[in-house]
């Protein structure tokens, strides 16, 4: 289970479009952590666990009201 939340660049995707399968964690986090490409992102906002039923309902109404 990956309980993280990571701010990516998405053009990293560009290449895997046409593969039928990918892996985030074994075919880009094992590849490139041990790069140290990676850095914290402090976040001090809200956070809506879209798991749970009660805050997946409460963010699709944050999106309909965009």
């Amino acid at each position: 289970m990956n309980v993280g939340v990571y701010v990516l660049n998405r053009n990293i995707f560009e290449n895997k479009i046409e593969e039928k399968t990918f892996s985030f964690e074994n075919d880009y986090l094992n590849k490139y952590v041990s790069m140290d490409k990676f850095m914290p992102y402090i976040y001090d906002g809200e956070f809506i666990d879209i798991g749970i039923p009660e805050d997946y309902e409460k963010i699709k109404e944050i999106i309909s009201e965009k």
